[in-house]
């Protein structure tokens, strides 16, 4: 067990064992009774406790693994509620952990987190339609840019980015999932351009959870579009990087008519609720993500509780109808059953057609194999030589063997070629022509060792450790191509987690410090990169082995896929469907079958009461907001 997961663990039983405590001090007695609620307590806490590290807001029943024989879920919960530190969501004063009635177990902080935020959406959903439902103009240019739709009987296909730029435009706020090459930027795009079209004075802010995800959003608009800046979340709120607390809230809110986050799949709990919190009530909102993807590192998983299903009122349907030439028929008919509703009506749409992979791609395949949970189906086609653009590397090794450094080493060639080259000129000359510098960062862009977790041998770090020697055998900390990733927000240098820099030094002057140089992010740099000094830079750590949680956000060529070399909960689904998305043309897997099917096998779905506190909002109050 390596120090942090001792570190989780030993707060987990220090969390119990507080709350054992409480009790013997609140009942001022020490009997068998008392002793043994104090002993359930100390369980329950500390599996709430490891729960939260986890990134679950909360606890539900059915999953605590120690509990009396034979206990009952009832029985469970009315001896929670007997302990005097359990209550429920509308007893006062409150209790430190909070008991729903779907009986999930939350600490105070983040049920009233999830209510907050239920109070915020369903306030918003319930809003009035912005001015630009009135326009004859929008119509026209959804056919200008989109093709005239074909409203004829219920076997036309619509086009749900269509639908999803008319979705946006016609409510407050729009939650738009699809995975990787369905068109989720293309219609961001396409959405800012009707926007401007209709309203050209609009106010809009561009944002994403990283600086790289809020480049590239910037990257696809047209060019009349760029004028915009693009934000990371915690830039746009202005969030404190020690305190936490944003400078945008409901009581200064932000300056902005439309607001569109890319990447919002990696939204947590409070950064979410924070992003909504600092809407005006007449901004119109756009968030875009993948529910697929991996949950974000910190609590909760809003973006995925609230895309889970999709449906349309009848007024909300009518209007879609209006707008874009569909039928009612041919969009209900589109529409794919799922197990789960979304809790908010009207405000979710799924882009499905994948315009990077083909119905033939081996990559595509297997995406779609492993977000099914079809694991013969994944297995084979990784097994299999012909499968295009996919290879395996039979690697069970607690460290990585030779033909898995192999593939590493000729991922990163290209790389090694371009910086040889680059590294011959002055800083002055790189300065001068920042192409070599493009070139540079393109270049290394176009492979990325991903690992599932950090430590052990097949961890990042000692990835990264193996690594360098193929791009500096030396021992030089600052060594030329070294690339970093910046892993905590300095606003002072507009460097932000997940900014990717690479480490050059000058030739022309052996007594000059290297410098990292990073690409420029703000509407009005004067250049495409900047150099920084290395003993200026915020936190960081080495990049040519990232973990597929830093990864969300980017897309490589091609990915080496290094999998734990034993069966863990880290290795699941959703991240071996994460990793291999990240791939444009090629994907590679370094591991042991056995590890591979039982992460095909295991789904990492987080409890969440977000969508219940959302229906109890509606039908307590059908037709009117609450905040």
């Amino acid at each position: 067990m390596n120090e942090s997961a001792r570190a989780t663990l030993d707060l987990a039983t220090g969390f119990g064992q507080v709350l054992a405590a409480w009790v013997r001090k609140v009942y001022r007695s020490e009997t068998n009774e008392i002793e043994a609620i104090a002993s359930f307590l100390a369980s329950v806490g500390e599996q709430l406790s490891l729960a939260t590290s986890e990134g679950h807001s909360c606890l539900p029943l059915r999953a605590l693994k120690i509990t009396p024989a034979g206990e009952s879920i009832a029985g469970i919960r009315a001896k929670l509620l007997a302990s005097t530190l359990v209550g429920t969501p509308l007893q006062t004063p409150a209790k430190p952990l909070i008991l729903d009635e779907g009986n999930r177990l939350f600490l105070y902080r983040h049920f009233e987190q999830e209510r907050r935020l239920a109070r915020r959406l369903v306030g918003r959903s319930k809003s009035k339609p912005p001015q630009i439902l009135n326009s004859p103009q929008l119509r026209d240019w959804l056919d200008a840019n989109f093709g005239p739709a074909s409203p004829t009987g219920s076997g036309a296909v619509p086009d749900w980015q269509r639908i999803a730029v008319a979705q946006a435009l016609l409510n407050p706020m729009t939650f738009i999932s699809g995975g990787p090459g369905t068109g989720k930027t293309r219609t961001a795009a396409r959405l800012i351009e009707c926007v401007l079209r209709l309203r050209p004075d609009t106010r809009i802010a561009l944002a994403a959870p990283t600086g790289k995800a809020a480049a590239r959003l910037r990257e696809a608009l047209s060019p009349d579009s760029k004028k915009f800046d693009a934000f990371t979340l915690h830039r746009l709120l202005n969030i404190h990087p020690t305190t936490g607390r944003a400078r945008y809230h409901a009581s200064n809110p932000l300056p902005f008519d439309l607001v569109v986050v890319d990447e919002a799949s990696m939204l947590d709990l409070t950064l979410a609720l924070q992003l909504i919190d600092a809407l005006p009530s007449d901004t119109q909102c756009v968030l875009l993500g993948d529910k697929d993807q991996l949950p974000p590192v910190e609590i909760g998983s809003v973006f995925a509780t609230l895309s889970a299903g999709r449906r349309f009122s009848p007024q909300g349907l009518d209007r879609l109808v209006q707008v874009t030439g569909y039928t009612a028929e041919s969009i209900e008919g589109a529409i794919t059953p799922t197990p789960h509703d979304s809790a908010l009506t009207d405000h979710v749409i799924w882009l499905e057609k994948n315009y990077r992979f083909s119905d033939r791609s081996s990559i595509g395949k297997l995406s779609e194999a492993i977000k099914r949970g079809e694991i013969t189906t994944a297995v084979d086609l990784m097994r299999n030589p012909q499968s295009e653009g996919l290879r395996w590397f039979e690697d069970s090794h607690p460290r990585i063997e030779t033909p898995t450094l192999r593939a590493a080493e000729l991922g990163y060639a290209p790389y090694r070629t371009t910086l040889e080259r680059v590294s011959r000129h002055s800083i002055r000359h790189l300065i001068s022509d920042q192409s070599l510098l493009e070139e540079l960062f393109t270049t290394f862009d176009q492979f990325r060792v991903l690992a599932a977790i950090r430590q052990t041998g097949r961890g990042v770090v000692e990835l990264n450790a193996q690594l360098r020697r193929l791009i500096d055998p030396g021992t030089r900390q600052w060594y030329p191509g070294r690339a970093i990733l910046i892993t905590r927000n300095d606003p002072a240098l507009n460097l932000f987690n997940g900014d990717v820099g690479i480490c050059l030094p000058d030739p022309a002057n052996d007594r000059e410090r290297p410098q990292v140089w990073f690409r420029g992010q703000a509407q009005d740099d004067s250049s495409q990169f900047r150099a920084i000094e290395c003993d200026r830079l915020p936190p960081h750590e080495d990049a040519l082995a990232m973990t597929v949680h830093k990864a969300q956000g980017s897309e490589f060529e091609s990915v080496l896929i290094v999998l734990p070399h034993e069966i863990g909960r880290t290795a699941n689904r959703t991240l071996l469907y994460t990793a291999i998305t990240r791939a444009r043309s090629q994907v590679m897997v370094s591991g042991s079958q056995s590890v591979f099917e039982a992460a095909c096998s295991q789904a990492d779905v987080r409890p969440s009461g977000l969508s219940d506190r959302i229906r109890e909002l509606i039908d307590a109050c059908p037709s009117s907001s609450s905040d």
